[in-house]
Formats: structure tokens, C-alpha cells, sequence
């Protein structure tokens, strides 16, 4: 009996931590995630086991509204591609089956204040799935949903946050023009381009079939001669990545005649776990092979030893997955040589003024030794006025908020190259400087109110004249948000508001005061009435203060437990709605009676009083 009792309470300690609820169920307590331009968490570092259903509405390429959990990150680049890695075999990144994501800018106050920028859904059988967003604000806060469109699990997630280049075509022609060697992800890939067997005077050939099947090129021209080395990371764990580098003898324009100078075919062995020959390969300084060939031979590492690059000297790059599973891959290049391209690059004109709705100006300074630059793209940050450019400018910019904003210039080449310069600008809130009197606002000291109460509150200012004003967050407690007097009707215990109030200048003033909720509850239910038409005490009633919502159920039963009496869902202000003392239209006799009682408050807590009920004539 013991030992049935051990692991009856084993099992229900194990199941109970199994179906906890994750800590980033809601969106209010989304994770955040240090992305950057290679971020991957671990194998099955989340969960959504236990996550409950979003309040929010279902994104637009969801099945239905599953268990979803939140994330946040801040973005460091303008392009991410989002990668969830559910149940996949061998190198398994969790439990999830049918992963679905979805990505939104703004915040979790209320569904008007989040819009969503991007959906995904895995297909058919996949337990994985991409998500890729171009045109992110760099410094703006963002937040990705993930749930199931089948059974809750556990997951991996790869998020790349980076500056875009031109996306990789599938043929030597139309490939993507490299200008440096920053880090880039290549999000998905389907199909081997107008040419499928461009790759057959290398190691790819002769193996039956074309030589590519889901390739990626990309080209370069060397700047300075040095030494390289790249790695090639696929965004799906287990999928086999073959790769040719070649020399192109005449030029980045021309394909013909292509020299490849290392070539790797090695495949995963599937019953070996892991594989030597899966995963992560490319160009190493240890190596010392040029060439592996198909399958996984002894000696085999998926490696190939670094070349040397000569400057004025083109290059090509062709990646295939040869799983094709359609799932991209990330790159990050090494070594001592640079590649040719642009220099992006800009300033701020002089000034000794950057304060919010103050103009600055931004002057292009960028420059391309070996052609010349054809498009230019600006994004300015959060707050800015306008937001993007597209020409080269200069730009006079102004900023409705304060804070520390990221400027962004792309630049792309004649040649089809693109590289971007980020520059951090700090705005503030100059009211002093712009010399207008400064203004103070003063919301009031803390407070304490019981539960339903409501609570006057003021914005004192240290002036008066035109201004506007904001009261947040509003859940609704907060009767109006742009009033500078208002109501609130706090329901969440140690809440924190805020008055922000907005100068015809520009200029921004904020207050907060926090306020403590005490929930003694303010049921009153009597033991005893009497029915006797006196006009005094004739029904019995539930007495409830303002901090009750509703009675969700008010029953009556006789002493051997039959329902005599019954009402649901009565509003807070109803009187009279209780027993009358009767029971299909007879008097019941005086004795001792039972009621059951559910109360709804207004914080959503619903509790039951039960007790006895002494019915007098």
C-alpha cells in the first residue's frame, strides 16, 4: 500500500509540473529573446504544455486559436527570419507537431494596440516552419506567437536579426552580388533555377540526375587578396547542405568557363546520430581535404580546408539542400580577404539641438570605388517624421518621441550589391533648451482603495495653457484616458498608472502614482427570513457591494437536499430576486433550509458561500 501511495504521489507531482502553465503564456510576460545575426536556442528550451488560449484574436494563418505562448525581441537588423523547429528526426528540436508563428509590432494593452506583420504555418507533415520579415525599425520592440495546429510540445527557435543583402538566385547568372562579408541568412529554397545542372563539372555531378536540386548562388568580386573560410548553417538541424566554390575566370558577369576550386558532396548517415555529415559545414583553417564526395566515408567531416583569394578576382558560391526540405540556411564568412562593394555611409548635419520635433538633417556620404550606387534605402526609427527615404537626400528628419533611435541607409550598387550603416541618435526632450517654460505634471500620492471603489485623479500642473493627456495602461478602470480629471476604478492589486501630458511644443511630461487594491470582499447573506407579507424581511436576499459583478447562481434546497429554488447570472443591483419562501406556488414550512451561493467579483474571482437558512412565519 506504501508503495502504490509513492507513485500515486510521484504522478501526481510529475503530472502537475508537466501541465504548469509556461511563464510566458500571455503576452504581457512575453520571453525575451538576445537575438542577433545567428541566435538559436537550445534543443526544446520552450514549451507551450499547459499554455492556455490568447485573448487576442487568431492570426490570419492560423488553424484555430491553440495554446499559443509570446516572445519579444528588440531588433538589432532590418530583415529576420524566424525558425521553428518542432519534432524532427535525428537532431529533434522538441515535441511540437504542426508549429505555427506569427509576428506583431506594439504592445499588449489591447488588440487595437497589436498588429500583426507576418504568419506562418507548417505544411502537410513538417515540424518546422520559417517565418521572414523584411523592413523592421531597428531598436523597435516586436513579439512572435508560437502555438500548434496539432499536439502541444516543446520546440527550438532560430531567429536571425540582420541588415538584408540581395536575396540569392538559383543560377550562376542571376546570383545574388556580395558586397562585404557580413552575416546573412538565406530564408528558404525551392527549386535549381532555369540551369538545374550547372554544378556537373564538379563533385555533384555524375551522381545521377542534375547536380542541383534546391541550390542558392551567390558572387563576389575580391578587394583585397587574403585568406577565406565561410560556414554554411542550415535553419533545419538535420538537413544535408552540399556546397561548390568556384573561380569565375572572366568576370562576375560571366559564368562560362567556371573553375571549381573546392567541392563538397558528403551526406548524413541517418542510422548514426549525430552525423559527421550533417549540419554545419564549409571552409575551415583546419581542414586539409578539397573535395569530399557522396556519402559519409571514413575520414569524412563535412569540412573543406580555407583558400586563398586574389584581388580583382571573381567568385561564385553555390549551396544546395540536398534534403530538400525547402528550408534555408544561415552564412558567416572568415578570413583575411574583403570583397568589393560600396561603402555605406552618412552624417548628421551640425547641430547642437536633438530634441523631439526639432528638424535634423542626414547627409549621404557613401561611396563605390569600382561603380556606382543606384538605390538607397532610409529608415529613420521609431517616432520619426517621415519614417523612410528612398533617394539620396539629404533628409531632414523630426521625432515625435524622445529616446534612442537607429538610423538605417541601405545602398545597392550598379552591380546588385547591398550594404547598410546604422548610426544611434539619442532625442530628447529638450523644453528648456527650446526656451519654452518646463513643464511639471504631479498625478498625486499613492493610494489605497477597497476593491470597487473608484478613485478621482488629476494631472497638477505647474502651468496651465493647451495641452493633451493620456492615462495609462486603461483595462477599462480608467473612465478617460485624455481627460486631465478622470475616474479610475482600480481592479489589479499594486497597479502602477501613469498621465503623460503633451505641450503645443513638443514637449512631454509624465507622472505615475501606483495604486493597492484591498479585496474585503462585500457579500452580506442573511440566516433567516420571514415570508409572513409584512413588507419587512419577505424575501431572501444577497446583499454585495460595488465590487461584485454579478451573482453567478442563488440556490435553495430543504434539509434533505432537494432544489426547491434557483436563479443564475443576476446583476450586482438587484434586490428581491431571492427566495420567497414558496415551492411550485405552496407556503413551505417554517424549519431550517440550505443555500448555495456563487458570487462573481469584478477582478474576475468568483467564490461560493454556503449555510443555513432559517425560514420564520
Amino acid at each position: 500500500m506504501r508503495i502504490r501511495s509513492a507513485i500515486l504521489f510521484f504522478y501526481l507531482i510529475y503530472s502537475f509540473r508537466a501541465l504548469a502553465q509556461p511563464s510566458n503564456d500571455d503576452c504581457q510576460n512575453a520571453i525575451a529573446l538576445p537575438l542577433s545575426s545567428n541566435w538559436c536556442s537550445s534543443f526544446a528550451a520552450f514549451t507551450n504544455l499547459g499554455a492556455s488560449a490568447s485573448s487576442f484574436s487568431s492570426p490570419t494563418c492560423f488553424g484555430n486559436a491553440g495554446n499559443d505562448v509570446w516572445f519579444s525581441f528588440i531588433s538589432v537588423g532590418t530583415d529576420i527570419n524566424i525558425t521553428i523547429i518542432g519534432n524532427q528526426s535525428p537532431n529533434a528540436g522538441g515535441t511540437l507537431l504542426s508549429p505555427e508563428t506569427a509576428l506583431y509590432i506594439g504592445s499588449c494593452t489591447g488588440s487595437s494596440t497589436l498588429t500583426q506583420i507576418g504568419c506562418a504555418t507548417a505544411s502537410g507533415a513538417a515540424n518546422i516552419i520559417d517565418l521572414y520579415k523584411g523592413g523592421l525599425i531597428i531598436g523597435q520592440t516586436y513579439l512572435i506567437r508560437v502555438q500548434s495546429n496539432s499536439n502541444d510540445g516543446s520546440f527550438k527557435i532560430c531567429a536571425q536579426n540582420y541588415n538584408a543583402t540581395a536575396l540569392p538566385g538559383s543560377d550562376c547568372n542571376n546570383a545574388a552580388v556580395l558586397c562585404d562579408k557580413s552575416s546573412f541568412v538565406v530564408q528558404s529554397v525551392s527549386g535549381a533555377g532555369i540551369d538545374p545542372d550547372e554544378a556537373n563539372n564538379s563533385c555533384l555531378g555524375g551522381l545521377g540526375g542534375n547536380s542541383e536540386s534546391n541550390s542558392s548562388w551567390m558572387k563576389w568580386t575580391c578587394d583585397q587578396s587574403g585568406s577565406f573560410v565561410f560556414t554554411l548553417t542550415p535553419n533545419n538541424d538535420p538537413d544535408d547542405l552540399d556546397f561548390v566554390l568556384y573561380e569565375l575566370p572572366n568576370g562576375i558577369n560571366n559564368c562560362n568557363g567556371k573553375v571549381a576550386l573546392r567541392c563538397m558532396a558528403a551526406g548524413q548517415v541517418l542510422s548514426q546520430y549525430p552525423s559527421p555529415c550533417h549540419g554545419p559545414t564549409g571552409l575551415n583553417f583546419t581542414a586539409t581535404d578539397q573535395i569530399e564526395g557522396a556519402g559519409c566515408s571514413a575520414g569524412q567531416d563535412n569540412w573543406l580546408s580555407s583558400v586563398n583569394l586574389i584581388a580583382g578576382k571573381s567568385y561564385a558560391l553555390m549551396v544546395n539542400n540536398f534534403s530538400a526540405t525547402g528550408n534555408g540556411f544561415q552564412v558567416e564568412f572568415g578570413g583575411t580577404a574583403t570583397f568589393q562593394g560600396p561603402v555605406a555611409d552618412f552624417s548628421l548635419a551640425v547641430t547642437d539641438d536633438t530634441c523631439t520635433n526639432s528638424p535634423l538633417q542626414f547627409i549621404d556620404n557613401s561611396g563605390f570605388a569600382f561603380g556606382n550606387i543606384s538605390k538607397w534605402t532610409w529608415t529613420f526609427g521609431s517616432g520619426a517624421s517621415p519614417q523612410t527615404a528612398n533617394t539620396m537626400g539629404p533628409h531632414s528628419v523630426s521625432y515625435s518621441t524622445e529616446g534612442q533611435k537607429s538610423i538605417v541607409l541601405s545602398v545597392e550598387s550598379d552591380k546588385g550589391c547591398i550594404i547598410s550603416d546604422v548610426m544611434i541618435l539619442d532625442v530628447d526632450n529638450c523644453c528648456e533648451t527650446q526656451n519654452v517654460n518646463p513643464l511639471i505634471v504631479d498625478a498625486g500620492p499613492d493610494r489605497v482603495v477597497q476593491l470597487g471603489d473608484s478613485i478621482e485623479v488629476e494631472a497638477y500642473l505647474s502651468f496651465f495653457d493647451w495641452y493633451s493627456y493620456n492615462w495609462y495602461p486603461n483595462s477599462g478602470d480608467i473612465s478617460c484616458a485624455s481627460c486631465r480629471k478622470t475616474t479610475i476604478t482600480p481592479v489589479d492589486d499594486f497597479k502602477t498608472y501613469y498621465v503623460e501630458v503633451l505641450t503645443n511644443e513638443g514637449c512631454i511630461s509624465r507622472d505615475s502614482f501606483s495604486v493597492e487594491v484591498e479585496k474585503n470582499r462585500g457579500v452580506y447573506i442573511p440566516n433567516a427570513f420571514s415570508p409572513n407579507a409584512d413588507g419587512s424581511n419577505d424575501v431572501h436576499d444577497v446583499y454585495s457591494k460595488m465590487d461584485v459583478r454579478q451573482i453567478k447562481s442563488y440556490r435553495i434546497f430543504d434539509r434533505w437536499g432537494e432544489l426547491i429554488f434557483q436563479k443564475n447570472n443576476i446583476p450586482r443591483h438587484y434586490r428581491n430576486f431571492g427566495w420567497d419562501g414558496k415551492f411550485k406556488g405552496k407556503k413551505m414550512n417554517t424549519g431550517v433550509y440550505i443555500y448555495a451561493v456563487e458570487v462573481e467579483f469584478i477582478d474576475g474571482v468568483i467564490i461560493r458561500y454556503s449555510g443555513d437558512l432559517s425560514l420564520l412565519r
